[in-house]
């Protein structure tokens, strides 16, 4: 049994899907069950997973606990920090391995050389970036659990992802402007390259390292996802994907989201990883392709379309 926190949204939506493809039982703690689409054969537990008297009981008697919640921007501190907090105190109590998924915002932004699991992380030289210290502290604190209480954990980091579930503001206007034959939002220069990767190759990736009975105490596994040359790419194919001519792309120009973030939390903490968008910040794969031989990530355009028939589904944002 694997307890799977944020079920409901893109990177657990994922793990459950991947998880059951392998048939694992899986057990998933959620605030509304009522409101909760999941697949059959899914254990729902109601509860908040920041709560111990909640995540305690849904994490006995599983193997691991997939740290799945993802908190809006504004949020995060001290939310995840206070969920990740739980969940290393769940672990540490019934011995289920954790799973995580990390992102490239605590990275330096390096461009267009493959980055390593292991890649240098921003520091005071750089532009001042909440959120990527505050994912560095919650990986370092996971590896430091790790290590003082030989908890098995995983961490697994992408960089911009999509996919079925995946609906927050960056991506979600991308795939519903594409299904309108609208020009897609782009943050950086258009001629600028950028990276996104499906969430399903993220999840298949997890569960295939955490299945392994040889798996590292603690493990890092990058990635890489699909490079698009340019805005114009991105937007072809979504485009293709949506069955429509593409409309191209549009910027929005990063004054305009400083002087958003004025009056909007969420807008004023994306400023702030706006140099994401410079160029390419690139992951090296080898480490995860070495541990899983078998592995290979889903063609691009077949990613695009069911994330395409998602937000069909799905024609509005989240509430």
């Amino acid at each position: 049994m694997h307890l799977v926190l944020g079920a409901t949204g893109g990177f657990g939506g994922a793990m459950v899907r991947a998880l059951l493809a392998r048939g694992e039982r899986v057990r998933a703690l959620v605030r509304t069950p009522a409101r909760a689409r999941l697949p059959a054969g899914v254990e729902i537990v109601a509860g908040d997973a920041s709560r111990m008297d909640d995540l305690l009981p849904a994490a006995k008697g599983c193997a691991s606990i997939v740290h799945g919640v993802n908190l809006p921007y504004a949020e995060w501190d001290p939310g995840m920090i206070r969920v990740t907090d739980r969940v290393i105190e769940a672990s540490g109590l019934t011995g289920a391995a954790i799973v995580f998924p990390a992102n490239i915002y605590g990275l330096k932004p390096i461009y267009d050389v493959p980055l390593p699991p292991d890649s240098p992380r921003i520091d005071s030289n750089d532009k001042p970036n909440r959120k990527g210290a505050l994912r560095n502290l919650l990986e370092d604190t996971l590896e430091q659990n790790s290590a003082m209480r030989n908890v098995r954990t995983l961490v697994v980091r992408a960089g911009d992802f999509y996919g079925p579930g995946v609906d927050n503001g960056l991506v979600g206007p991308m795939f519903r402007n594409a299904l309108a034959g609208k020009p897609i939002p782009w943050f950086g220069a258009l001629a600028n390259a950028h990276a996104f990767t499906a969430v399903d190759d993220v999840a298949a990736v997890a569960v295939g390292a955490l299945l392994r009975s040889d798996r590292p105490t603690y493990d890092v596994l990058s990635v890489a996802g699909d490079v698009y040359p340019d805005a114009a790419a991105w937007a072809a194919a979504l485009a293709t994907a949506a069955g429509k001519p593409s409309a191209g792309a549009t910027l929005v120009a990063g004054w305009k989201v400083r002087l958003l973030g004025l009056v909007d939390k969420q807008a004023r903490e994306f400023a702030e990883l706006l140099n994401q968008w410079d160029g390419p910040i690139l992951l090296d794969d080898a480490r995860a392709r070495r541990a899983l031989p078998d592995w290979t990530p889903t063609p691009a355009a077949a990613s695009l379309a069911e994330t395409m028939a998602w937000f069909r589904a799905n024609p509005t944002g989240p509430s």
